[in-house]
């Protein structure tokens, strides 16, 4: 999946950082709030499809500021349109969509503890190679899944490559790849990780991610190196070395992201307004008005992103504002107007559970009374 491919069906899409040598922190909340949807709004305008080619003329610039939202409504906007154009290049910058400031409430999510959940990965296995791949008609992939995660109910699936599924086949996108193993798998499921690496993952319309597990057990030789996975290649919810249970723990806020749109021309001023606000109001429909962290395609991630913006369906145009140029150029004035979006933001952190496992007899521990019984199941009652 690319950074621009905004059309398609509905689904959740993870969005890219702002800023590739600054990505996301846990309990940045702000910061990263403003970093999403900067980074969202520049996917929008980015991609080059008809329904933005037919309604503006330049590709607006989107830009990100440090500033404080206090005071008057005037004169906040008034300073913010001084900072940009003190920038030396802004002038050849219009239209500029800029994110400028934020409000922050805490909010809880739950009654007492910050824990949100005690859980496992789903077993994955990633490809060492990234998408596009060279695959041709004919090869095949094979692994096998644990549906019960005892060994007692091994189920084998055989991927076929066609060019049936994958128009070019010489050059599949890894997005296609996924495709065209999850319209055959019934017990695992592919993916896309952050990096463009193909994933696959147990479990799927027909068996659970946890307790299983999925292994390369074969395939077409020159498959596995262009795909870049090996024979043996494991991950198993049992093995928790290699996957331990985690403590997800949150924190999270109700945040208001101030953005101005800020042109030289009235008209489009208007324009890019307008596009922006059925970006938030319209568009984000397709990805169910949420903005997720890398994290949930590419668990592997770090730093992790396990971010979460909600847009709370009440973005308002706050006001507008006129400043006029100095030196008296031809176009007079700089024209702004400010948005607000609300929305509730969360972040999520997560850190080992510890686990406790069977003792035997020669171990060397008190006896005490583990393992006893359980008088609180209802066996014992």
């Amino acid at each position: 999946m690319t950074i621009n491919d905004f059309t398609g069906s509905r689904s959740y899409r993870s969005a890219e950082p702002f800023d590739s040598d600054d990505p996301p922190r846990f309990g940045q909340l702000i910061e990263t709030a403003k970093d999403a949807v900067a980074s969202e709004l520049r996917r929008f305008f980015d991609y080059r499809s008809d329904d933005i080619r037919a309604k503006i003329r330049e590709i607006p610039t989107i830009e990100k500021f440090a500033h404080d939202s206090g005071g008057s409504l005037a004169a906040s906007m008034s300073t913010v349109i001084n900072l940009i154009m003190s920038r030396g290049d802004t002038p050849d910058r219009f239209p500029m969509v800029a994110i400028t400031s934020a409000s922050d409430r805490e909010k809880r999510l739950g009654i007492g503890h910050n824990l949100a959940a005690i859980g496992q990965f789903i077993p994955t296995i990633v490809s060492s190679n990234s998408g596009p791949y060279a695959l041709q008609d004919g090869w095949t992939l094979e692994y096998q899944t644990d549906p019960v995660g005892d060994g007692s109910a091994i189920q084998p699936t055989t991927i076929l490559f066609s060019s049936v599924m994958l128009p070019i086949i010489g050059n599949s996108t890894t997005e296609q790849v996924a495709n065209a193993v999850n319209v055959q798998a019934l017990y695992s499921r592919a993916s896309v990780s952050a990096y463009n690496f193909l994933q696959l993952s147990a479990g799927g319309p027909a068996a659970p991610g946890i307790p299983n597990s999925i292994e390369i057990t074969g395939g077409t030789p020159e498959c596995l190196n262009v795909l870049g996975f090996a024979v043996g290649q494991k991950s198993e919810s049992s093995n928790y070395i290699q996957n331990p249970p985690k403590k997800r723990y949150w924190m999270a806020g109700d945040v208001v992201i101030n953005l101005d749109v800020v042109t030289d021309d009235l008209n489009e001023r208007t324009e890019v307004a307008d596009l922006v606000r059925s970006f938030f109001t319209f568009y984000m429909e397709r990805q169910y008005f949420q903005i997720l962290g890398r994290s949930y395609q590419d668990h592997l991630l770090d730093p992790p992103e396990w971010y979460q913006l909600i847009l709370k369906g009440e973005f308002s145009w706050a006001g507008e504002y006129h400043t006029p140029r100095q030196g008296g150029e031809q176009k007079e004035q700089v024209h702004s107007i400010r948005g607000s979006v609300p929305m509730i933001a969360a972040d999520f952190i997560n850190r080992d559970a510890q686990i406790v496992q069977s003792v035997t007899q020669n171990d060397l521990l008190p006896d005490g009374d583990y393992p006893g019984t359980n008088y609180r199941n209802e066996n014992n009652r």
